[in-house]
């Protein structure tokens, strides 16, 4: 592959196969990522690339947690960068949004269904058109919520309002609505 690595990327879909959702591996997950019982936890999982929409999520937390301040959000992936410069801006533009409090940072994991059991709301802020979406289906198949671009793949996969919900990608005030309303109604998500 002309002297480039190939990485695994862990099937969280299988997690979800073999696990149920048990209220004891949300609550130490949690409580490892050092959340409070009434922390409102949204995800990102995805390479730290300008596709995944990482800014936008960004920009839609600082918006949202104006409002909640209980706002958390969990990014999961890793930097493809040569010396990872991409995660260094990434944690620039938090900084300058007065937010690196509110998200924390992990790489790969081998075992990604305590990560979504963890979420509140899956995030899938695609910028660019993704072909199918697999973040979004692993989301749903653990029972929570999700909000996505409403391009490519993902329109095939999310029903809005029915199975999740679809923003205009990279509008985060439509992104920072959305997490919101899940946030201020949670029997909202249990319609998922």
């Amino acid at each position: 592959l002309n002297g480039k690595n190939v990485e695994g990327i862990p099937n969280g879909l299988a997690d979800q196969e073999k696990e149920e959702d048990k209220p004891e591996v949300r609550d130490e997950t949690r409580r490892k990522l050092g959340l409070k019982e009434n922390d409102f936890l949204a995800i990102l999982i995805g390479r730290f690339i300008p596709l995944k929409g990482h800014s936008v999520f960004f920009r839609s937390l600082a918006k949202a947690a104006a409002k909640n301040p209980n706002l958390r959000g969990l990014v999961v992936g890793n930097d493809p960068s040569d010396k990872g410069q991409y995660l260094e801006k990434l944690k620039s533009e938090l900084k300058a949004l007065e937010i690196e409090d509110k998200i924390t940072f992990l790489p790969w994991q081998d075992h990604m269904g305590p990560i979504y059991q963890s979420a509140d709301v899956v995030v899938q802020p695609s910028i660019e058109p993704e072909s199918f979406g697999y973040v979004a289906l692993e989301g749903m198949a653990a029972g929570k919520p999700v909000i996505a671009s409403r391009l490519g793949g993902l329109i095939d996969v999310i029903r809005d309002g029915e199975t999740g919900f679809l923003v205009e990608a990279g509008n985060s005030d439509e992104l920072s609505k959305a997490i919101n309303r899940l946030a201020a109604d949670p029997s909202l998500a249990l319609n998922f």
